[in-house]
């Protein structure tokens, strides 16, 4: 069974003819809605040919361009060679299995931005950023008839260019656990401008072909941004040489389209695939990113276990006791925060009302913080109204965020005591515990922003500067 194997064509469709004869089709012959991204073809030879001269004809429908890439050339069927298989996985099956990988991924992220510890909506906007490009990677698939024409179709997977490229900076900078500057905003503008640019201006697929081809060159300025947000990031783990490795491969490749289209040069804008390649970096970082949370999870609980199992809590409260600090310690989770926090004029109450009143003050606050922070986060009594809140795997912002919402929930707390409604606040002092920072003098430290939170009016959040 001799085949014809063309490897890469260039064209919407087009038909094979041995001796006169069509031996196969490829695509829409009549109006040329077929997508192909020089997808490779095999054609069964007729068996019946004999030894001598023949003719093969190939009749190409281009929209915009045609040609041959690659030269086609005979195989003898009997197996399929190494380089058939290749070519046929890399532009069918794999363009398929990344667009379905990138779905699953967007729904993960969505489903577990809500419970994955704190830099949530960056994962949100990079689900976001993900689902634009699974969009755009349908501009690889072999789609051999288009419902709509062919310039309609290629602005829908333009647009999920654009709209990835639009979402990953948000992302991009949360994962820094960085706001928004006004130059990333301004940089966001070129994607936004671009997207509406290619949905409401080109009218066939030469006008498309001419605002994507000038709308690449906007990502120099999202090159130059994506870099010196990596230049803020001290560590230097996996994570971020991966992220280096796309942001250095997407660069390259936009260097090498701007030269190509200086000199006039006709040939494939490769930048987009830069932009894929770099996205899917971010990705790889992310997951590897909520595989070690998970890790980090599982040894807190170990830490949780081994505290409850010495007895390590307080009688009245339900709280752990200080002497969880000392596993703490032991353990040296990768990042933690902590809030210090102190009942405001919690002796009046107990003058007035007497100790029983403020024991069950002290049990309604517990109650109240442990009900208002994630499972991952415990709390801690210190001693008479001083409580902590352990916050693993946060961020300062978000502890910040916590400590805002935890005062709120407290200050709005009305204890019923013979008759009487009690009310009660606190101030709260916030710091971050890094790896290698001594335990007990970061509680320290964040114990004195307590007191000027008390200084400064009392009813109040105070923040490490």
């Amino acid at each position: 069974m001799p085949l014809l194997v063309l490897p890469e064509i260039n064209a919407n469709a087009f038909s094979v003819a041995v001796n006169g004869r069509i031996i196969g089709r490829i695509g829409d012959m009549q109006n040329g809605r077929t997508n192909r991204w020089n997808t490779p073809h095999t054609f069964i030879l007729p068996e019946a040919l004999e030894a001598g001269t023949h003719s093969i004809e190939i009749r190409g429908y281009g929209l915009y361009e045609i040609g041959i890439s690659s030269i086609p050339y005979f195989h003898d069927g009997n197996s399929y060679s190494l380089k058939i298989l290749f070519l046929y996985f890399f532009n069918n099956i794999a363009v398929a299995f990344i667009i379905g990988a990138l779905v699953i991924v967007v729904l993960i992220f969505m489903i577990t931005a809500r419970t994955i510890v704190t830099e949530n909506k960056h994962r949100l906007f990079l689900a976001l950023g993900l689902l634009g490009l699974a969009v755009y990677l349908f501009d690889y698939l072999y789609i051999p008839y288009l419902p709509v024409e062919y310039y309609v179709f290629k602005k829908i997977p333009l647009a999920g260019l654009y709209v990835a490229i639009f979402f990953s900076i948000p992302g991009f900078f949360g994962y820094h656990n960085r706001r928004l500057s006004l130059s990333a905003k301004l940089v966001m503008l070129l994607p936004a401008v671009s997207f509406f640019a290619i949905v409401l201006f080109p009218q066939n697929i030469f006008q498309v072909r001419e605002v994507y081809k000038y709308a690449n060159l906007s990502l120099f300025p999202y090159i130059i941004l994506m870099h010196a947000s990596l230049m803020h990031r001290r560590e230097t783990d996996d994570r971020s040489r991966l992220i280096v490795f796309g942001l250095t491969f997407m660069t390259i490749l936009a260097l090498r389209d701007v030269v190509m289209i200086i000199l006039g040069q006709g040939i494939m804008i490769l930048s987009h695939l830069g932009i894929a390649i770099f996205l899917l970096t971010i990705t790889f970082a992310f997951i590897r990113e909520m595989a070690e949370y998970y890790t980090q999870l599982v040894k807190m609980e170990k830490w949780a276990d081994a505290v409850y199992q010495e007895s390590m809590h307080d009688p009245l409260t339900g709280a752990l006791n200080r002497k969880a600090f000392d596993v703490l310690k032991k353990l040296r989770p990768e990042r933690f925060a902590i809030i210090m926090l102190d009942l405001d004029d919690f002796k009046a109450i107990n003058d007035t009302h007497g100790h029983q009143a403020g024991d069950q003050v002290l049990t309604a606050v517990a109650d109240t913080i442990i009900q208002n922070i994630r499972k991952s986060d415990y709390l801690v009594r210190l001693g008479g109204d001083e409580f902590a809140v352990i916050l693993f795997g946060c961020d300062l912002e978000t502890a910040r965020s916590s400590a805002e919402h935890l005062l709120h929930r407290i200050k709005g707390l009305i204890i019923n005591y013979e008759g009487h409604e009690l009310r009660i606040s606190c101030s709260m002092g916030v710091g971050t515990v890094p790896t290698s920072a001594n335990v007990d003098e970061r509680m320290v430290a964040i114990d004195q922003y307590m007191y000027k939170a008390k200084r400064a009016g009392k009813g109040r959040v105070a923040v490490e500067s």
